[in-house]
């Protein structure tokens, strides 16, 4: 869990970071504003390391233990973050007319005000940290994985205990991966939902004038097939002034180009012939029909075009 943004636990005995053992002495708590904090050697030791560095996130921490400010506040020109090699910047939106009346803000976009943006950042930045000893842990028992062979039942105790620690470490994982994710996320969906009204009203727009060109352009194709018909039937009576003042064509369109086509539309899926039908096995069906084999201790029963084998279903328990 990134430090800044620690929980306090109600399990007695573990560290309050990632329920990890063999606490060390407790912190003081001036990074979440309170006392007592209990944590293992290695946090205590992140925790203390991120004290020194971010001097800032303390003087917060004092005014606002939760780490989440409601109150506004205008962003500096820039806000800095170093991440690895990279660097996180925030800039503030443009104080114009027209921001200020769309109401355009770090707020309404979900980030905030100043103060929950820096610890954001800092949240980033200790997951980003984090990840190479993840990814070096992760490769150690990639490798383990690809050479080790089971050949006991203590072989088999042994792996159950790495897929079980290899899920619990995948899901803090993901967990600390949504956590600093998550501002971006809602920041995204505001910052769409901002923009969809006026989308859809172009996009309805554009449909209903689109469909008055097809109607049209379908209604000049009738009319020129009647203007030829009647031309033709004036050529066959002997008149030679066949009278084709009526045709039109649509290539004079700026910007928009139409062409006919044909479209089938199915009326009746049970008539058409199997060259048309595309067949797709109803997986959920096959299931239920070897569930209900494996409930009743037999067998599955042949069925055309299927192989029934022996499968293994597993679950990695949380402890």
């Amino acid at each position: 869990m990134p430090l800044p943004n620690l929980k306090k636990t109600t399990t007695p005995g573990q560290c309050e970071a990632m329920r990890c053992t063999e606490l060390g002495a407790p912190l003081p708590g001036d990074l979440w504003g309170r006392d007592n904090v209990h944590l293992c050697a290695r946090h205590s030791a992140m925790a203390l390391d991120y004290a020194e560095k971010n001097p800032e996130h303390l003087e917060y921490a004092e005014k606002h233990p939760e780490h989440v400010a409601e109150t506004g506040g205008e962003l500096p020109a820039q806000l800095a973050l170093g991440i690895g090699e990279a660097t996180v910047s925030v800039s503030p939106a443009p104080s114009s007319t027209a921001y200020k009346r769309a109401g355009v803000g770090a707020q309404h976009v979900g980030l905030g005000s100043v103060e929950s943006v820096l610890v954001w950042l800092a949240a980033v930045k200790s997951a980003v940290e984090s990840i190479e000893g993840n990814t070096k842990e992760a490769a150690d028992v990639m490798a383990l994985a690809t050479q080790f062979e089971i050949r006991t039942h203590d072989d088999m105790m042994h792996v159950a205990e790495w897929v079980h620690e290899s899920n619990k470490s995948l899901k803090e994982l993901e967990r600390v991966e949504k956590e600093v994710s998550s501002p971006i996320s809602t920041a995204l969906t505001r910052l769409r939902g901002i923009f969809r009204p006026t989308k859809q009203l172009w996009t309805d727009a554009q449909a209903l004038l689109r469909a008055q060109l097809a109607a049209a352009r379908l209604r000049e194709d009738e009319n020129n097939r009647k203007v030829m018909e009647d031309a033709a039937s004036a050529h066959a009576a002997g008149d030679d002034r066949a009278d084709l003042s009526g045709l039109t064509v649509s290539t004079d369109l700026d910007g928009v180009s139409m062409k006919l086509l044909w479209k089938a539309v199915v009326e009746d899926a049970m008539l058409l012939p199997l060259e048309y039908v595309i067949r797709v096995p109803d997986a959920k069906k096959l299931k239920e029909y070897c569930g209900a084999a494996e409930a009743a201790g037999t067998e599955p029963a042949p069925i055309a075009g299927v192989r029934f084998e022996r499968d293994v279903a597993m679950r990695v328990q949380s402890r």
